[in-house]
Parts: C-alpha cells; sequence; structure tokens
C-alpha cells in the first residue's frame, strides 16, 4: 500500500518530500484515482470499444464510405489525444501545487507556537497566499485551454456530420444504397459520434488519474539511500561479554553531505 511504502523509507525522504506534499499524495491524489477509476476511466474504455465496434460494423455495408467516415472523424480523436497529454501536464502541475499549498498550511498550523514565537503569523499568511495564487492560476490556465479543446471539438464534430451526411446523401442518389442501409448507416454514424463526445468528456478524468498516479508513484518507487532493514542474524544466540570500540566514524545524512554530524 501507498501508506506501508511511505512509512518504510528512510529519513533522507523525509528530508525531501515535505509533509504537506505527502499529506496530499495520501488523501488528494488517492481520491482522484479511485473516482477516475470506478467511473470515468471505464466510461473512457467502454466508449473506446463501441467505437471500434461500430466502424467495424460500418465496412459491413460499404467499404468505402467507411473509410471515408473514419477519415473525417479521425481529425476529432487525433485531436482528443493530442489534448489528453497537454490536460495530464497541467494536472500534474496542479497536483503539485495543491500540495505545496497544503504543505505551507500544515507546517505552519502544526507549529503555530513557533510561528507565534517569531511572529511570523504575516511572512505564513503571504506564503500561503502565493501558493494559493500559483494553485488558482493553474487551475485557470487548465480551465481556458479546456474551453478551447471542448470549443474546436464541437467545430470538428458539426462539420464531421455535415460532411458525412453529405457523403451518404451522394451514395444513395447513385443507387449504391437502400434506404433502410442509409437509415442504419445514419444510426451507426450517430452512435459513432455519440461515443466519441464520451471520449472527449471523460478525458480530462482520465488526464488527472494520469497525472494522480504519477505523483503517487513517484513516492513508492523513490529508492532509500540509507539500508535500514538487515537480513543478517547472529548464528550464535549465546549471550556474551566484551568491549565494543568504534574509532574514526564519519557521519552525514545523505540530504546534508555538508553538515558533517559525527566526524573522527
Amino acid at each position: 500500500s501507498l501508506f506501508e511504502a511511505i512509512i518504510r523509507k528512510d529519513v533522507n525522504f523525509f528530508d525531501n518530500f515535505r509533509t504537506g506534499d505527502i499529506l496530499s499524495r495520501l488523501g488528494s491524489d488517492t481520491q482522484v484515482v479511485q473516482d477516475g477509476l470506478t467511473t470515468n476511466v471505464s466510461m473512457f474504455i467502454k466508449a473506446l470499444a463501441v467505437v471500434a465496434g461500430t466502424i467495424a460494423i460500418l465496412f459491413t455495408y460499404n467499404w468505402k464510405l467507411a473509410l471515408i467516415i473514419v477519415a473525417v472523424i479521425s481529425p476529432q480523436i487525433f485531436f482528443s489525444r493530442l489534448t489528453a497529454g497537454y490536460l495530464n501536464a497541467f494536472s500534474v502541475k496542479y497536483q503539485k501545487a495543491k500540495g505545496d499549498m497544503s504543505n505551507i498550511g500544515t507546517e505552519a498550523i502544526s507549529n503555530v507556537r513557533t510561528v507565534k514565537a517569531f511572529a511570523e503569523e504575516e511572512m505564513s499568511t503571504l506564503r500561503f497566499a502565493k501558493a494559493n495564487q500559483d494553485l488558482f492560476e493553474y487551475g485557470r490556465s487548465k480551465g481556458y485551454f479546456w474551453a478551447f479543446f471542448f470549443l474546436s471539438y464541437k467545430f470538428l464534430a458539426a462539420g464531421g456530420d455535415t460532411a458525412i451526411i453529405y457523403i451518404i446523401s451522394l451514395v444513395y442518389t447513385r443507387y449504391e444504397l437502400t434506404i433502410g442501409e442509409v437509415t442504419a448507416i445514419m444510426l451507426y454514424v450517430r452512435t459513432l459520434m455519440n461515443n466519441s463526445g464520451s471520449i472527449t468528456n471523460n478525458i480530462q478524468a482520465v488526464a488527472k488519474v494520469f497525472g494522480s498516479s504519477y505523483q503517487i508513484a513517484v513516492l513508492i518507487v523513490s529508492p532509500n539511500q540509507v539500508v535500514h532493514e538487515g537480513t543478517k542474524i547472529v548464528e550464535d544466540s549465546t549471550a556474551s561479554e566484551g568491549n565494543v570500540k568504534i574509532d574514526d566514524v564519519q557521519f552525514h545524512y545523505p540530504s546534508k553531505e555538508n553538515v558533517t554530524v559525527l566526524k573522527n
């Protein structure tokens, strides 16, 4: 589990990762992953499966028409895939900024006596306000990007609908399709477009899941620089007495190499 992986880290790990970041990963990020995996990711996969199945059925009616329909909707799918990468990057930065803000608040409140002893109320407030503003800026940028993506996708979808209807009408006037086949193809095309829209609606949530999963994975896979779990045991368990002499010991913490704790 995530908590077990964190609690088994060495002290160097806790020097490099602040308390607020760790608590944000345990609370906020795990909740994002849980919500996304239970709903959004499943809907995303379902929509992809329906799109693939619908395209296969369209090929059974008229392969040339099916190729044209696939060519028309391909820019929408490619645009969605390209956007997912940018949304993932936004999500990683947003979650990191949220962790930084949580860390500042946690440190100030948990050490409130120290804050008041050194009259650091104003400085702590300014630090928290700056972190909050950074979080707001990331959220606003993500909102602007999502609005641009949604508008562009709707434009592509409307253009795709118009082009597909026009192409089907041309094929029908050449008596290559019956009215029943036209009706069936139109229904399949509508199913195709609806599920393409479902992919678009869930792509932001999927990107958030990937962003939060990345932050969680960083905590889990970070290696220990200090080995604190051994496997060697004393073969002779009988009690013995003696003296242990330790001489010329040099020691510093891995995260503070310039600070020597023990010297000679």
